[in-house]
């Protein structure tokens, strides 16, 4: 099911969900419109027609050309839900220098361009929304998440291709690990058995491949669910803290300001709908942004 949340001259922000008993599970899918960039909600098995498949998750952006034909597999048990921003081609040449096409199909999702679609989910559900903010937001994380995914890409584009492939097998089932067991305090030493190979290498196949280190990539993950309890107010930090897999609620709070940039209890005004006045600063460097809060 799909649902326009917001449409403009030139963007349109759009939410979808794929119960797990749907047919599509078991069909080949083409994108009819687009170009899109996906924020996933839910962790899917996505595999575009002639590249390999991988396991996308709130740390991953997707990105689908107009036609792009696709098959999903499940992963989470609730189905397949995510955000989706339909763009102009154009959008995509301004970003990328000319490009009409992207020659990747996944690429990092960072902590600020995350934070900031939600913060424009809850900015459209609060009513009344401001063309000129959401516009804005939009077209600097689309900016800032092909820009991440350029540069993951190229990195990947100076393996040989079989190393590639057997570095991207080790990254997949990485990442299913992390996914699976995200709120276990399990040491480097774990993952590397589990994968037969070493700490070392691990670590290294991992962030080239997908930007993150294995620690951030489950710090990334336990703090993007976060927000959608903080979004809702039902389950209180400290609990939160505990059920995400952090030592105390100061662990909690610390990583959070850390990954994010501003304390909860700010962003929690931001994805409240309470307040939108400085969410602009969001996607500020992090020194423009402290200086902007100071």
């Amino acid at each position: 099911m799909e649902r326009i949340l917001y449409e403009s001259d030139r963007l349109a922000l759009c939410e979808f969900e794929c119960p797990p008993d749907a047919p599509l599970w078991h069909e080949l899918n083409t994108i009819e419109r687009g170009p899109y960039v996906v924020y996933p909600g839910t962790s899917v098995i996505i595999r575009h027609v002639g590249r390999p498949a991988v396991l996308t998750n709130p740390n991953h952006v997707m990105f689908y050309t107009r036609g792009q034909r696709y098959t999903r597999r499940l992963h989470d048990p609730s189905g397949d839900h995510c955000i989706f921003v339909r763009m102009p081609a154009r959008l995509i040449a301004a970003v990328t220098g000319g490009r009409n096409e992207l020659p990747f199909a996944y690429g990092p999702s960072s902590a600020r361009t995350y934070l900031a679609q939600r913060v424009v989910l809850s900015h459209l559900r609060a009513g009344e929304p401001d063309p000129l903010f959401v516009d804005e937001i939009l077209a600097l994380t689309i900016a800032k998440a092909i820009a991440d995914a350029f540069a993951v890409h190229l990195r990947a584009c100076s393996r040989r291709s079989a190393t590639a492939a057997v570095h991207h097998e080790l990254v997949e089932s990485a990442k299913e690990l992390l996914t699976t067991r995200l709120t276990e305090r399990l040491p480097l030493s774990y993952f590397a058995r589990a994968l037969y190979t070493s700490e070392f290498h691990l670590s290294r196949v991992f962030h080239n491949a997908t930007g993150f280190s294995l620690h951030q990539y489950r710090n990334q993950l336990r703090l993007r669910r976060a927000l959608e309890s903080i979004e809702s107010g039902t389950v209180p930090l400290s609990s939160l803290a505990h059920e995400l897999g952090f030592a105390s609620h100061s662990h909690f709070t610390d990583a959070f300001r850390h990954v994010f940039g501003f304390p909860p209890s700010a962003v929690a005004r931001w994805l409240t709908g309470r307040d939108h006045g400085d969410a602009r600063q969001i996607l500020l460097p992090p020194g423009r942004a402290s200086r902007a809060r100071a």
